[in-house]
């Protein structure tokens, strides 16, 4: 885990950076929950097919 979280934040020219929170503000996973989330899925298939649409739904990730 790294923390601040902005520290893991890369630079390279073909980076894109998402912050879950800014997306889906109803999201409260932690660090290990983004394996498990919906929301984390749904933004990397909208990153692979654009056409795919962002959803947003309420997560907590208990375990963290």
């Amino acid at each position: 885990m790294v923390t601040p979280y902005t520290s893991g934040v890369f630079t390279a020219p073909n980076a894109t950076n998402i912050v879950i929170q800014d997306r889906c503000a109803l999201d409260f996973t932690g660090h290990l929950g983004q394996a498990i989330d919906p929301n984390v899925a749904s933004l990397v298939l909208h990153a692979l097919d654009p056409a795919s649409p962002v959803r947003c739904q309420p997560f907590f990730d208990a375990g963290a």
